[in-house]
């Protein structure tokens, strides 16, 4: 048996995307560079551009230029908020200062740094204890010398999916740009990016079944970027780079197959989340990483969980070996012994952290194996 429930590292590649992929090397103007003036040039054109339109209609943009296809998640993070910071502070000398929750993933977290040699303060707006951001928190750090707030839309180790909107109307309240790194939650989570308010947004083809290298950074009409990659002025000069169609075109298919199917699969996957907790929980070896919180939307593929019997590290091992496949918080923090970014915002007991999990799945997981599994990780805890 070998059942993956390590989606949010990285879901499995869609049928749907394989076949895009086959279906465009199997082309013969495959390769050509898409901004060549000859007839594969324009062909291969053609096909990115397609891509690009159903990525924008996904997103809910109002238009397929404001999508730009990036190397994936890390780098449309990077850009958003290296780009986003200068271009405000261009325009408003006042603007030195960007915000970031005290739990951001660390594509985002990582730039604090490198935006503090180019002049910038950092803040942090801080989680609850139930994991959210709350537009209260957020008020209380705005002035008008904010550049930029980025707000994740999902944790990626509780699921917990922040208020955007309210969020962002804070923001654009003191007349800061708002950004969201929607990498875990998109296509998993409602979301929309017109009616968010959001002024960019980062996402990923390899968290919802696309190849993995391939991303994009929405960015609204009319917001100034400044520029990250420099050579051939590709992506309307914002992204230069020769454009990978291929990839373009498989993120593309995974994303239509994932909104075509989103509100079956949502209900599909919550109820095995469902049941996970409750098989674990009742157990009394495992508890909820947190308490739910009234109102609240919550990952459905995502189930964040302590056990109180053994170390997390010793438990993935002997799941490993039948055939089980999780993560024990962050696959992006995996290896470190301090406790996350994400369990420090939300205070956790030290103890519990050692029995960290993260089980993670989409539809193609079925109930069978949601119950072996369950029956499993009950008899080695």
């Amino acid at each position: 048996m070998a059942v993956y429930l390590d989606s949010s590292a990285s879901a499995q590649l869609l049928p749907q995307a394989r076949e895009a992929l086959k279906n465009y090397y199997d082309k013969e103007y495959a390769l050509a560079n898409a901004n060549a003036l000859h007839s594969f040039g324009r062909a291969n054109n053609k096909d990115f551009e397609a891509a690009r339109k159903t990525v924008a209609k996904a997103l809910g943009a109002h238009m397929p230029s404001e999508i730009i296809f990036t190397g994936g998640g890390t780098e449309a993070d990077n850009f958003a908020l290296y780009g986003l910071s200068v271009a405000k502070r261009n325009t408003d000398g006042k603007r030195t200062k960007v915000i970031i929750s005290n739990f951001e993933h660390g594509a985002i977290a990582s730039c604090v740094a490198p935006l503090k040699l180019v002049g910038f303060d950092l803040e942090y707006v801080e989680a609850d204890r139930y994991g959210f951001i709350e537009p209260e928190a957020l008020e209380k750090v705005m002035s008008d010398e904010v550049a930029l707030v980025s707000i994740m839309l999902t944790n990626n180790e509780l699921g917990t999916v922040q208020p955007i909107q309210e969020l962002a109307q804070v923001a654009h309240k003191y007349g800061a740009l708002f950004h969201t790194d929607a990498i875990q939650g998109f296509t998993h989570v409602p979301f929309n990016v017109e009616e968010s308010g959001v002024d960019a947004a980062s996402i990923t083809a390899h968290k919802f079944g696309g190849p993995i290298g391939i991303g994009a950074l929405y960015l609204r009409r009319g917001t100034q970027i400044q520029a990250f990659l420099y050579g051939g002025g590709q992506e309307h000069g914002k992204r230069s780079g020769t454009q990978d169609v291929a990839g373009a075109l498989a993120m593309a298919a995974a994303v239509k197959y994932q909104i075509d199917n989103f509100d079956e699969n949502f209900k599909d996957i919550k109820e095995k989340s469902d049941y996970i907790y409750k098989r674990l929980c009742e157990s009394g070896k495992f508890v909820r990483a947190v308490e739910l919180k009234d109102g609240k939307t919550y990952h459905p593929g995502m189930v964040a969980v302590f056990c109180k019997t053994t170390n997390s590290e010793d438990l993935l091992l002997k799941l490993d070996e039948e055939g089980f496949y999780v993560s024990a918080g962050s696959a992006c923090s995996a290896g470190s012994l301090e406790m996350s970014k994400t369990m420090k915002a939300i205070k956790a007991n030290p103890k519990l952290v050692q029995g960290q999990l993260r089980i993670s799945f989409d539809e193609r997981i079925s109930f069978d194996d949601i119950k072996a599994f369950c029956d499993c990780i009950l008899e080695l805890a």
